[in-house]
């Protein structure tokens, strides 16, 4: 999260935060979901749901809340992957990027 001033004459100061994530960690951890998901075992209505939550995330992740909310659903399903010994460093690794953005 960062913050900037703005002056506003007479020495007035305003902070102003910004909620935004670093853009290239938020598509890293898109690019390792997509990756990850052939890996997960889901199927049919399971797999389109889960796609469509890492689009959301790509779309919305750059605010705290809305990407920190979706990370929260996608994280769910990730962490029952883990029961795959194959999947478990892919896995691992997503799950470090996605707690380093949403902690």
């Amino acid at each position: 999260m960062s913050n900037s001033n703005l002056s506003a004459g007479d020495n007035n100061t305003l902070t102003v935060t910004n909620n935004n994530v670093d853009q290239q960690a938020l598509t890293d951890l898109v690019a390792c979901l997509r990756a990850i998901a052939p890996q997960l075992g889901l199927e049919g209505l399971d797999a389109q749901d889960f796609a469509d939550d890492v689009d959301a995330l790509e779309r919305n992740g750059h605010d705290l809340e809305q990407g920190g909310r979706r990370w929260r659903g996608v994280k769910r399903i990730v962490l029952g992957a883990l029961t795959n010994a194959a999947a478990s460093a892919a896995v691992a690794q997503t799950l470090e990027l996605g707690a380093a953005i949403y902690p």
